[in-house]
């Protein structure tokens, strides 16, 4: 079987240009129909809509459409402009791993008294 030309041996991170409208277009935007070229469908990564820069330094953030590449055909979303671009020049240093909370997350859940007292 020959490899198609047009795509690269290795994947290489690319910044999903007009990702602005959504979240759902993000998964399809730049795909070409072409019948000359082959682009498998792109799907969420592991870290869905968290930033995995942010992730890495140890933050919990949430990545927002107008920041968005894709790499390997997994969709990844930023927070700022500056987490996408370090992300594209070296996009395997953040996802190395498994997305896992940092040691330091702490989450507190309120509500009525007597509510999930025994679950």
């Amino acid at each position: 079987m020959k490899p198609n030309e047009a795509e690269p041996l290795r994947p290489i991170a690319h910044i999903i240009e007009d990702g602005a409208s959504g979240f759902k277009e993000l998964l399809t935007t730049g795909l070409d129909d072409d019948a000359d070229k082959f682009f498998l469908p792109r799907q969420w990564s592991l870290w869905k809509t968290i930033d995995p820069v942010s992730l890495k330094r140890g933050q919990v953030e949430a990545g927002l459409p107008e920041f968005a590449a894709h790499f390997g055909n997994n969709v990844f979303v930023f927070q700022t402009d500056e987490n996408l671009k370090e992300f594209v020049k070296q996009p395997r240093f953040y996802i190395d791993k498994a997305p896992e909370m940092p040691p330091n997350f702490r989450v507190l859940l309120t509500g009525p008294r007597g509510i999930g007292v025994k679950t």
